[in-house]
């Protein structure tokens, strides 16, 4: 578990657009479990970065979100070699009407027919990002608290 303000180092976000996310219930997580909003996950930290992605690609805050929310990355995975996850919205002319977009998240292969809009984002290289990140802020706070043991004469 790691607290907010490291949730938002990893993800590269301030506090304040978080608040405003939050506040308009447009968050890719939400907090129906029982835990605080100080107490977030690994696979928070991704579900908000790809959300950013998404919203830099273009795609609406609500369509990010939900994007956000229903992606799956499997991170013990991502140790070993592992086809890319691609996740985003895809288009297609319908006849005589407005194109219809539909979601999808998984290798980008063999599309039935051309799409006349492709959104994508790599799902996969934004959780290893996020893994990083992660791993470098535990050892970081591991290190910080050996520091404050020494210097309190706890070794």
């Amino acid at each position: 578990m790691m607290r907010r303000n490291e949730l938002l180092q990893i993800v590269g976000m301030d506090a304040e657009r978080f608040n405003v996310l939050r506040r308009r219930g447009q968050l890719p997580f939400d907090r129906k479990n029982g835990r605080s909003w100080q107490q977030f996950t690994l696979e928070d930290a991704f579900r908000l970065r790809l959300m950013q992605a998404f919203l830099s690609a273009g795609v609406r805050v609500l369509a990010a979100r939900d994007l956000a929310a229903t992606t799956a990355v499997d991170f013990e995975a991502l140790e070993g070699p592992v086809e890319d996850v691609m996740a985003g919205i895809i288009g297609y002319p319908a006849e005589g009407e407005e194109n219809e977009y539909y979601p999808f998240s998984g290798p980008v292969a063999g599309f039935p027919k051309k799409p006349s809009l492709l959104i994508a984002v790599n799902a996969t290289e934004i959780a290893r990002v996020c893994l990083r990140r992660t791993e470098h802020l535990l050892a970081t706070r591991s290190v910080a608290q050996s520091d404050s043991a020494s210097a309190a004469g706890l070794h």
